[in-house]
C-alpha cells in the first residue's frame, strides 16, 4: 500500500463511526417497505489511489456524482472497502465516465496513462443509496444539507491525494451541493467559446488552481462534437 493510501485509510477509519451514524439516519428517514431485501440500502465508497497515479507527471483526480451499484457500506472494514475500489479499477470498467477521464489523462501524461488506474477517483456524495431511486439523500433537503455541511471527507481526500488537476464531472445540476460543500467557491469561464455550464474553472482554498466543473461524460457523449474533445483539449492546454 502506497503512502497516499495509508493516509486515506487512517482518515476513513477515524471517520467511520460518524459515517455509520449518518447512514443509519438516512435509512431511518425512509419507510421500511422501500428498502430492498436483497442488497445494502445506503452504501459508502472509499477511494483507492493506484501506483500508476503516483508515477504520473500531472496528477488527475476525477470526482463523480455518487456511486451506484457499489459493494461496500458504512460498516465494511476500511481495508476491505479500499480493496474493493482497487479491484474495481483493475477491471478497466469501460463507461463514458472512465473513457472521458482516460482521454484527458493520455493528453496530459502520454499513452501509458490511458487507464482507469492512471487517475484517482471520488464522488461528491460518498454516501448514497444503492438502488433506484439513487437520489434519496438529495430528495431530502435536510439530509442533503447535513451531509454537505457536516462531512469534510472529500476535502480531506483532496488534501491527502494532492492532485494537480481536479475534474468535477457532476454537471451544473449538482452545483447547489458543490457550493454547499465548498462554501464560497467561485466559478469563472475559461474562454468565450465554452459556456459556464460546459466548462467552469473553480476557485477555492481547498482546491488546486486547475479545478474544473464539467458536464457528466454520459451527457457530454450525447453532444460529443461540442462537449467531449473540444473541452478535453481546452483543459489540457490550460493545464500544460
Amino acid at each position: 500500500m502506497n503512502e497516499i493510501n495509508k493516509q486515506l485509510r487512517e482518515m476513513y477509519q477515524n471517520e467511520q463511526e460518524e459515517v455509520i451514524l449518518f447512514s443509519n439516519k438516512c435509512e431511518a428517514s425512509w419507510l421500511n417497505d422501500e428498502r430492498p431485501s436483497d442488497e445494502s440500502w445506503f452504501i459508502y465508497q472509499t477511494s483507492y489511489v493506484p501506483d500508476l497515479f503516483t508515477e504520473s507527471t500531472i496528477k488527475l483526480l476525477a470526482i463523480g456524482q455518487e456511486a451506484y451499484g457499489w459493494g461496500t457500506d458504512a460498516t465494511t472494514p476500511i481495508d476491505e472497502s479500499m480493496q474493493h475500489t482497487e479491484k474495481f479499477l483493475k477491471t478497466q470498467y469501460n463507461t463514458n465516465f472512465y473513457q472521458y477521464v482516460n482521454d484527458l489523462s493520455e493528453l496530459l501524461n502520454g499513452a501509458k496513462y490511458h487507464s482507469n488506474e492512471a487517475s484517482a477517483y471520488s464522488n461528491l456524495f460518498k454516501i448514497s443509496n444503492d438502488s433506484y431511486p439513487k437520489y434519496l439523500i438529495k430528495s431530502n433537503w435536510q439530509l442533503a444539507e447535513e451531509y454537505c455541511k457536516q462531512f469534510n471527507t472529500l476535502k480531506k481526500e483532496i488534501e491527502i491525494i494532492k492532485p494537480d488537476v481536479v475534474l468535477f464531472l457532476t454537471g451544473p445540476v449538482y452545483d447547489y451541493y458543490l457550493k454547499a460543500m465548498f462554501e464560497g467557491v467561485e466559478y469563472s469561464t475559461v474562454d468565450q467559446e465554452l459556456s459556464l455550464n460546459a466548462c467552469a474553472r473553480l476557485s477555492h482554498i481547498s482546491l488546486p488552481s486547475n479545478t474544473f466543473r464539467l458536464y457528466h461524460p454520459s451527457y457530454a457523449n450525447r453532444k460529443r462534437n461540442f462537449l467531449w474533445k473540444p473541452v478535453i483539449d481546452r483543459i489540457a492546454k490550460l493545464v500544460k
